[in-house]
């Protein structure tokens, strides 16, 4: 079974609103220095790629260890303004429904999906091709959604923009503070998020906090959420030395599920870099296929108007689509809530995708 995906999880750290009194000074640094550096930061990433290894396993109580889609596998992931890469190889031959080598590809124009079934493969078979406005980003919104912690790692949510976070109506600050981990002075966060209602029911909010390391650009350090006996916390190591916000060194996740399944995710990253990607990367001739029809004097691999690294979006568009996002999140919650409890009841574990 593939659990709702770690990634989708930790999209749903989300945050501040309203900052109770006695904080205002921590807070004003937050919102202006704080939104200074993310900004800083998602300049940086919106044109790196980077690379590692994910291991990834749910413990579940009485069944014991087992291996998550992309446990064992090396990932490489590429950015540039209007585009997103992410591509997958399997160290260990792939299980049933699996495949050796996949990417998931979007640029301004389309998006698609690549795999190589077997190892032996080494002609990419396409699929999931979507060129409408919309089919593609609705795509990118879940694919975003999944893999974030590995593709935004620097967000708190993967599918808005770090330093516009503080912007959105649907989360409340309720105190910032200090914090000290080791021989770092932190800023931390504590914040609500309200979800919204998913077919006439409500799903409530969930309470967040979130470390800050102002040293380094106010870059996020950790994060944590938790709802109805779930819990969801990321930590991110930086390469000892080296004060650069995007110095990942490695991204960690651990899942507390009601009824005491524990998931835990790690994405080791090697290598990173802000040598820029050429536009053909993000387009199907980069995998050995036939470019898809475009308009006449468009170019699949240049980016329109400031496009939103959300979803291929203008800033206004994507902020009007993410109350529906924000619903698949709510949804994805409640599922978490009690995945745990759903794994334990079946009679054998269900097979990967």
């Amino acid at each position: 079974m593939k659990t709702a995906g770690f990634g989708a999880l930790v999209a749903l750290t989300l945050w501040p609103g309203f900052v109770a009194a006695g904080d205002d000074a921590l807070a004003t640094r937050l919102r202006t220095e704080g939104r200074r550096g993310w900004a800083a930061i998602e300049e940086a990433v919106s044109n790196a790629n980077w690379s590692g290894k994910v291991a990834q396993v749910l413990d579940i109580p009485g069944q014991g260890k087992k291996p998550e889609h992309y446990d064992s596998t090396s990932v490489v992931v590429k950015h540039k303004p209007g585009n997103l890469l992410f591509e997958y190889t399997r160290a260990v031959p792939p299980r049933a429904g699996q495949v050796a080598k996949g990417a998931l590809v979007f640029n301004p124009l389309y998006s698609f999906k690549v795999t190589q079934p077997k190892p032996s493969q080494t002609k990419w078979a396409v699929g999931d091709l979507a060129k409408s406005p919309e089919a593609v980003a609705r795509l990118r919104q879940h694919t975003v959604l999944e893999l974030g912690w590995m593709a935004y790692p620097h967000r708190f949510n993967s599918t808005v923009r770090m330093d516009e976070w503080f912007d959105q109506s649907y989360v409340s600050l309720k105190s910032v503070e200090a914090a000290r981990e080791g021989e770092r002075d932190l800023v931390r966060a504590i914040f609500v998020f309200t979800l919204p209602d998913v077919q006439g029911q409500a799903l409530g909010s969930i309470d967040g906090v979130a470390d800050f390391d102002p040293s380094r650009s106010w870059a996020l350090v950790r994060s944590e959420f938790r709802r109805d006996g779930y819990t969801c916390t990321q930590t991110i190591d930086y390469t000892p030395g080296s004060p650069a916000p995007t110095a990942w060194k490695k991204v960690a996740q651990r899942h507390n599920y009601l009824g005491g399944a524990v998931g835990t995710s790690t994405f080791n990253i090697t290598s990173f870099s802000t040598e820029p990607s050429s536009d053909v990367a993000f387009t199907l001739p980069a995998f050995g296929l036939p470019e898809v029809g475009i308009p006449a004097g468009a170019s699949p691999g240049k980016p329109f108007a400031r496009p939103d690294e959300s979803g291929g979006q203008t800033p206004d568009d994507a902020r009007k689509s993410r109350w529906p996002i924000l619903a698949v999140l709510a949804v994805a919650v409640a599922a978490c809530v009690g995945v745990a409890t759903y794994l334990r009841k079946r009679k054998a574990p269900d097979k990967l995708a």
